[in-house]
Order: structure tokens, then sequence, then C-alpha cells
């Protein structure tokens, strides 16, 4: 189990956050693609989500990931205020911010190697038996990076969560404010 990672606190979170969306195991089991089998082990604590469906979970809670595994949010959004809760969901939209802008900063890296060795092999149009065992590393490593960026960029982009989140209080607020059918 890594560190920080504490399985009671996933799973009461699971829980209460499901229940607080009104939301049966059969409800969020098909949301996020799984059966009701899945949620309820993880919610009893015999089986860990796997990271895919922690991000998932985490979206669709609108938390995040980091809090939903090491945090007990029923007592952290709760006790939150608006201020609190417009200061946290500001962080975290700076967080990913800052996560989409290194990412970027890694395909600009990757893009001038590529351009560097299409120039290379421009200007040597026969290459030595070296050079040819380095290009074929090459490719295999250009493969690779891609995977990793496009895994990455994907990572980041299932991070981000509606900046227009309402703090427990708001919501509460709403529903008590709106007239019932």
């Amino acid at each position: 189990m890594k560190e920080g990672f504490n399985c009671d606190i996933l799973r009461s979170n699971i829980r209460y956050l499901r229940k607080k969306m009104n939301l049966s195991q059969e409800d969020l089991a098909t949301m996020i693609g799984l059966n009701r089998g899945n949620i309820a082990s993880y919610e009893s604590g015999t089986a860990e989500p796997r990271i895919a469906n922690l991000v998932k979970m985490s979206k669709l809670f609108s938390v995040p990931l980091a809090d939903l595994t090491e945090t007990k949010i029923c007592e952290k959004y709760v006790s939150m205020s608006a201020e609190e809760w417009q200061m946290e969901s500001n962080r975290l939209a700076a967080e990913i911010k800052n996560q989409r802008e290194r990412l970027k900063t890694k395909k600009t890296y990757y893009d001038s190697i590529v351009n560097c060795k299409k120039m290379f092999k421009e200007n040597n149009p026969v290459l030595s038996d070296d050079a040819v065992e380095l290009e074929m590393y090459f490719k295999q490593l250009q493969t690779l990076t891609e995977k990793i960026l496009k895994s990455q960029s994907e990572f980041v982009e299932r991070l981000s969560i509606p900046l227009d989140c309402k703090s427990p209080q708001e919501e509460n607020q709403q529903q008590s404010s709106s007239p019932t059918s």
C-alpha cells in the first residue's frame, strides 16, 4: 500500500460521497463503468480501486484525488466556509494549470529533439551502422515518449474539476430555498 494512502479513509469517503449524491452502489458502479460488487468491495475495504477508477470517482464527486484517498471528506468539506471553499477551488485550479504548463514544456522539449533528429537525418542520408542502431533506439524511445505524454495529458485533463463548485453551505442553501415538486 502506498504511503499516505489509508483504506479506511477511502472506503468511508466513497460511501459518504455516494450517499451525499443519493446514489445506490449500483448507480455509482454504472456511472464509472463497474458493477455493484466492485463498489461494495471498495466500501467494505476488501478491494482497492484502480487509479483509473479513483480518477473517475474523484471527477464524479468533484473532489481532488488526494482528498478522496487521504482526507476524511465529511470532516473537511462540511466544516469549510464559503471563502475557504473558494480558496481551495482556486488552489486546485492553479495546480491543474501548473501541471498543464509543465506538460506543455515537456512537449516542447520532445518536439525539439524530434526536429534535431530529422535535421540530422536530412544532412546525413547515409548512416553508419552505429547511427542506424541509434536511430532504431530513438524510434523506440520516441514511441514510448509519445505514449507517456498522451497519458500525462489525459491524466491532467481528468484532474480538472468544475471551477463553479459550490461549497456545502451554498448547496444546502440552494436546496432549502428551491421549491419542492
